[in-house]
């Protein structure tokens, strides 16, 4: 089986993969300026979330990581 990034991510279309919240833009004397909202809540500013695939290996990392934690 040959995983690609396509398997595990999608570019988020709520920030269009920018991973930025709204952005807007406004007039100031000599020209314009943007300002933006911060990061994207959707994809925590990444600019790409998990496919079901990609939630799947994520979760079992995750439990891997638990496991070889061990006691401490």
């Amino acid at each position: 089986m040959e995983l690609k990034r396509e398997d595990l991510f999608n570019e988020c279309t709520a920030c269009n993969g920018t991973g930025l919240a709204g952005e807007s833009w406004r007039d100031i004397p000599g020209g314009r300026t943007r300002t933006v909202g911060g990061d994207c809540e959707a994809c925590d500013g990444r600019g790409v979330v998990l496919t079901p695939t990609g939630e799947v290996l994520a979760e079992l990392v995750d439990r891997l990581n638990r496991v070889n934690r061990g006691p401490v």
